[in-house]
């Protein structure tokens, strides 16, 4: 089972579990923790560490073989698929949080960056009888699926300074979305590169707080 840092109130009423980067580890985003709690009542965090390592020790959710910024289009099915066959571990990580902290599935928000972004969009989207109250998807890998069991609102952000996940990846998430018919939200900062500021950061805590206003 997955572990990492995690912030747990008294009489927690809805979670957030946010999954790191490719090279990161729990402690990424972790630091995003304050900031949201405080305008998050009654929210637990968790931010788990990956399963795998990557070479030069960090984390990682899935191996970026064959993964190419410059020719994005081309690397995404690989991605994709080896994120597909990876979510498992995250519904199991998630259905635990929830029954330990006693919360049902659809109090959960499930977030990332970048690798960790696409990690929540496949975990979310494709949890068979369950559907959470949102995805947050910061910096994210684009998705490539051509159907979904559950439509989650979608939070997303992207920097158009971005290099590593380049900006025309919004447009392909984006037209993903459209498609499938989930309701997303964007928030598109002209001077970011592959992070989050602190604009980004306050509206998915906004986001957060309105899918889980009732919890």
């Amino acid at each position: 089972m997955l572990d990492g840092p995690n912030f747990i109130p008294k009489d927690p009423r809805r979670a957030v579990i946010l999954c790191h980067g490719y090279g990161a580890d729990g402690h990424d985003l972790f630091g995003l923790v304050p900031g949201f709690s405080a305008e998050l009542p009654g929210a637990a965090f968790f931010c788990p560490n990956a399963p795998g390592y990557t070479e030069f020790g960090g984390r990682q959710w899935f191996g970026l073989e064959g993964y190419d910024p410059q020719n994005i289009q081309k690397s995404l099915a690989a991605a994709n698929q080896k994120a597909a066959d990876a979510a498992s571990i995250v519904r199991e990580y998630a259905a635990k949080v929830c029954q330990d902290i006693g919360i049902p599935a659809e109090h959960l928000v499930i977030g990332g960056f970048s690798q960790g972004g696409l990690m929540a969009m496949h975990a979310a989207y494709d949890w068979e009888g369950v559907a959470v109250a949102g995805v947050v998807a910061l910096s994210a890998v684009p998705p490539v699926l051509t159907q979904v069991r559950n439509k989650v609102p979608t939070f997303v952000t992207h920097g158009m300074q971005d290099t590593i996940v380049p900006y025309m990846a919004l447009d392909m998430t984006r037209d993903t979305l459209d498609r499938l018919g989930i309701n997303a939200q964007f928030c598109v900062q002209p001077e970011m590169g592959h992070d989050i500021n602190s604009a980004c950061a306050r509206a998915a805590c906004d986001f957060i707080k309105e899918v889980t206003r009732k919890f």
